[in-house]
């Protein structure tokens, strides 16, 4: 970008932001407190990313998980879900995407049968948590063995 200052840096991340670029503007801030020697900027950088950082990784997350469905990377897709998941459990964003694929997969035996359609969203939501279950299950198996 031409000129390199910290109070540059943060106006940079400040405009990226306002253009809804969340994720770039969280990465110039986390470079800004790792690389800067001012205590004030890592201050600063540092209080913009408590703020911004876990909705910017949430974006991240997600963008990440629409590519691979894109590509037809259903498994994938998933499993990045499920790791995100893992990493933020308080946030349902990444729930309702995993409903989202599942429901693309569920089949009605009869398009009229009312009960089914009503229960549909709960039995996505056990799916779900049996998807997440055993990834957490996979992850505590490969650390033991590791």
């Amino acid at each position: 970008y031409g000129v390199c200052s910290g109070l540059v840096d943060d106006n940079r991340a400040w405009s990226l932001a306002g253009l809804d670029r969340l994720p770039e503007a969280v990465a110039l801030w986390r470079q800004l407190q790792a690389l800067s020697y001012n205590d004030d900027l890592v201050a600063i950088a540092g209080q913009r990313l408590q703020i911004y950082a876990i909705e910017a990784d949430r974006i991240v997350d997600m963008n990440k998980a629409q590519v691979l469905i894109d590509e037809g990377q259903i498994e994938q897709a998933k499993t990045e879900l499920l790791q995100a998941m893992l990493n933020d459990p308080g946030w349902d964003g990444y729930t309702k995407k995993l409903m989202q694929i599942l429901k693309k997969g569920f089949v009605h035996k009869d398009d009229s049968n009312f009960l089914e359609s009503e229960v549909e969203e709960d039995h996505l939501s056990l799916e779900v948590f049996d998807l997440y279950l055993d990834f957490v299950e996979q992850q505590l198996k490969n650390i033991v063995s590791n």
